[in-house]
């Protein structure tokens, strides 16, 4: 197993679990960690993850192609390609984070508003 391949793996897992992770940390710690915080920790993580694991992902298939003596065709197409996608990671890699985390935060605000809850 490669280390750009495990980083891939570890930096999609990152992403998957930071917004519970923010939400399990304003449940245990309260008034401690304010909203705004956390609202700009969202994009901000979601950009160093996303960023990370476009990097990661071409690094690896760069590391295929040179253990393979004769890389297939659409190995190599995949690995050129990656243009527009590196692009889009930096210039608007803190929007998927927003989308991903939304549903978080209203399930969150739906279930604060419980009573047993409060």
């Amino acid at each position: 197993m490669s280390l750009f391949y495990f980083l891939y793996i570890a930096a999609l897992v990152a992403f998957l679990v930071f917004p519970v992770l923010l939400l399990y940390v304003k449940h245990k710690l309260g008034s401690r960690v304010r909203w705004w915080l956390i609202i700009l920790a969202v994009p901000l993580l979601s950009w160093l993850c996303i960023n990370a694991i476009v990097v990661f992902y071409y690094e690896y298939l760069g590391e295929l192609i040179e253990l393979d003596p004769s890389p297939s065709l659409a190995l190599v197409d995949e690995w050129s390609a990656d243009g527009a996608k590196r692009v889009f990671a930096l210039f608007f890699g803190w929007l998927p984070g927003i989308i991903y985390a939304a549903p978080y935060f209203l399930i969150w605000a739906v279930i604060k508003r419980l009573p047993k809850f409060k």
